[in-house]
């Protein structure tokens, strides 16, 4: 079993991911064209190098910090000066 860390071409995979999604996360559908840092892709399944399809979803970051797990994006630098 591998580590639990990111795929080599986890970067590509994110950003065409985020681009196919046209920039808006999956859950509140709203648009992060203009603030692409905010918007993430999330492991449902929590198995960083899982990167089946359905397994991964377009998140905001105000979306991804609600899933199990995740609640530490809260207290980033980057959720704060964004709420």
């Amino acid at each position: 079993m591998p580590k639990n860390d990111y795929s080599s071409d986890w970067d590509s995979l994110s950003n065409e991911l985020r681009d196919n999604a046209n920039f808006c996360c999956s859950k509140c559908d709203d648009d992060f064209s203009d603030k692409k840092q905010l918007l993430h892709v999330h492991h449902k399944d929590g198995v960083k190098w899982n990167n089946s399809l359905d397994n991964l979803a377009v998140l905001c970051i105000f979306c991804h910090s609600k899933e199990l797990g995740h609640g530490k994006l809260k207290y980033s630098n980057q959720y704060k000066m964004s709420a």
